[in-house]
């Protein structure tokens, strides 16, 4: 849901933010509905939260190996958060993005916590999360961009190629 307001917020243009609110919605009943099912399991069902942990350990272990941000899609939500590829533009797109991938994993700590998971077990579980594409790794654009100046004057550069734009 992180990822869609983040759209919803910083969309092209009026009809992609709205077509990401109303999928932002959406997501929000799946996750509500979701949330309700294992909660009323877990009364029922205490051992359940243990099995709940082994699939989350077991899910990230099957898919360590494409974990990982693709540094085009993260350079694209930069340039779509900062508006314009000016260096200042890009440099506040790149703190917009940051916020997000902090607020999934607040967002998945609130989750663990409301399923009865100690803050220790919430962490770890958290720690453990599948990447997403809103999730980095190492890349270009992982710290804020220095742009290259001759003279004084910064060169505009292809979003997180390091390559000075023709």
């Amino acid at each position: 849901m992180v990822l869609l307001s983040f759209l919803e917020r910083h969309g092209p243009d009026p009809l992609n933010r709205q077509i990401a609110h109303i999928a932002r919605n959406d997501e929000a009943r799946h996750v509500a509905f979701a949330m309700a099912h294992l909660e009323a399991h877990l009364l029922l069902e205490p051992q359940l939260r243990s099995r709940l942990a082994l699939a989350v350990e077991a899910r990230h272990r099957a898919l360590q190996s494409t974990a990982g941000l693709n540094e085009d899609v993260f350079d694209a939500l930069v340039l779509l958060a900062a508006g314009h590829d000016s260096p200042n533009a890009v440099a506040k797109g790149w703190e917009h993005v940051q916020n997000p991938q902090h607020d999934m994993a607040n967002s998945r700590h609130v989750r663990l916590a409301r399923l009865g998971f100690t803050a220790g077990e919430a962490e770890a579980l958290s720690s453990l999360h599948t990447r997403n594409f809103m999730q980095q790794r190492a890349h270009p654009l992982r710290h804020p961009p220095v742009w290259p100046r001759e003279n004084g004057i910064v060169i505009a550069m292809k979003a997180g190629s390091g390559v000075p734009r023709e």
